[in-house]
């Protein structure tokens, strides 16, 4: 079975967003993981964050740190909010200290 590549940071357009396929379990990097998601990072905004599931659904994440604490905030789904907005509500985020 032919394996894909994906690059985890690029910069993200609705496009390439739309053509990422389903992810399989097993892609993840990290083999220790349990996560079911794969995590691509946006390379326009730092914190920026889409994951992809196993059935293909698509969701964007804010990361960032807090008191020395790793956060997230779930900015939405795929089907909700596009590239563009994802990136606003993260700029909006980061601009409030996040």
């Amino acid at each position: 079975m032919p394996t894909t590549t994906i690059t985890k940071r690029f910069k993200f357009t609705d496009k390439t967003i739309r053509a990422i396929p389903n992810n399989p379990t097993n892609s993840n990097s990290n083999s220790n993981s349990n996560s079911t998601y794969l995590e691509l990072s946006d390379t326009q905004v730092i914190g920026l964050k889409c994951l992809v599931g196993k059935t293909g659904n698509k969701r964007f994440l804010f990361r960032y740190i807090y008191h020395g604490k790793k956060q997230s905030i779930s900015l939405g789904s795929f089907n909700d909010i596009n590239v563009a907005a994802a990136r606003k509500i993260a700029q909006k985020h980061r601009a409030w200290g996040c």
